[in-house]
């Protein structure tokens, strides 16, 4: 048996039209959706038919240069009917600081703090990692998800290198993961390997871009900055990208564990 999982930045509500009926007739069993406004929750809910957990990253409360809507508390959906319990992780977590949801998930802070800032630039962002174990026809998965930190033209920057320091801290106190998202760094950069260090990247090769050429607004841009990543516990099948969705393209693949 496995379970399915969709990763996709949704960009905040510039696309209802598209994504939501294209993930539920994927049937996924997790949903991980990066740049979502609190105030959107109930409605994609009900359009991927899944309970939703919210955790925010900004405050978007303001006028601003990067045309993202003025809607309040922006961050990371997660999305399952599936149950949640709080994972395991290592004691060396215990010092950084997280958050527990009601619904079983835990949010790990590697840049910025919960006092959640109004948005002014993209790094004014907190970086979380939002994570769980669900469990499936008897059969765990602890499965994250992340919007890592942004760089402007793709180049590693000192920020990022900073803040991945601290998110390889806090992944590798996990026995087993998955995780996926937009992480805003391309791979075949120096962050994207770096990360590839420690775990595996489940994209397929032959994926060139996860920036949709057609509705990005920089396109064509060749930069493959989303996927599923997995530790040796499991393997991860049938990984595709689909565009079409948003300005990234989506990543959908299914979980076994091994």
């Amino acid at each position: 048996m496995s379970l399915k999982v969709f990763s996709l930045n949704i960009e905040c509500n510039k696309h209802f039209e598209r994504w939501p009926q294209v993930i539920r007739a994927e049937q996924p069993d997790l949903v991980c959706l990066q740049e979502v406004f609190e105030t959107d929750m109930p409605y994609i809910s009900e359009q991927l038919g899944m309970q939703g957990s919210f955790s925010p990253m900004l405050d978007v409360s303001d006028e601003n240069k990067y045309s993202i809507p003025i809607r309040g508390r922006w961050g990371i959906g997660y999305f399952t009917n599936l149950q949640i319990s709080q994972p395991v992780v290592g004691p060396d977590l215990s010092a950084i600081e997280h958050t527990s949801l009601p619904s079983g998930l835990k949010v790990f802070y590697y840049s910025g703090t919960s006092e959640i800032k109004k948005f002014v630039a993209p790094n004014d962002a907190s970086r979380i990692f939002v994570v769980g174990t669900v469990t499936k026809d008897g059969q765990q998965y602890t499965i994250g998800t992340t919007h890592f930190t942004w760089s402007g033209d793709g180049q590693a920057t000192e920020e990022q290198h900073q803040d991945q320091h601290k998110f390889l801290q806090i992944l590798q106190q996990f026995p087993d993961l998955i995780f996926c998202g937009d992480f805003n760094a391309p791979r075949g950069g120096e962050i994207f390997s770096e990360f590839e260090k420690h775990f595996t990247d489940n994209l397929p090769k032959d994926v060139t871009t996860t920036i949709d050429l057609e509705l990005h607004y920089a396109a064509p841009l060749y930069l493959v900055v989303d996927t599923i990543f997995s530790t040796s516990h499991y393997k991860v099948n049938n990984v595709r990208a689909v565009s079409g969705l948003s300005d990234h393209i989506g990543v959908v693949g299914e979980v076994e564990r091994t």
